[in-house]
């Protein structure tokens, strides 16, 4: 295998679990929102959460 498809591939994982991780986050939120009967517009904390736990992901998914 040469070194750029390798990279390539690197990449592609990596894009590939960074979605992954959005998707599940993204899901878990929508089921807690619904749980507690949230509005998004009218709840700042949601907001706060879901761009805290994206973040994280995000920065996990890099390391």
């Amino acid at each position: 295998m040469t070194p750029h498809r390798q990279t390539l591939l690197n990449v592609f994982e990596y894009l590939l679990n960074t979605s992954v991780s959005i998707l599940v986050i993204s899901f878990s939120l929508r089921v807690l929102l619904r749980r507690y009967d949230c509005v998004l517009s009218q709840c700042r904390h949601c907001h706060v959460l879901s761009l805290v736990s994206i973040s994280f992901s995000l920065h996990t998914s890099l390391q």
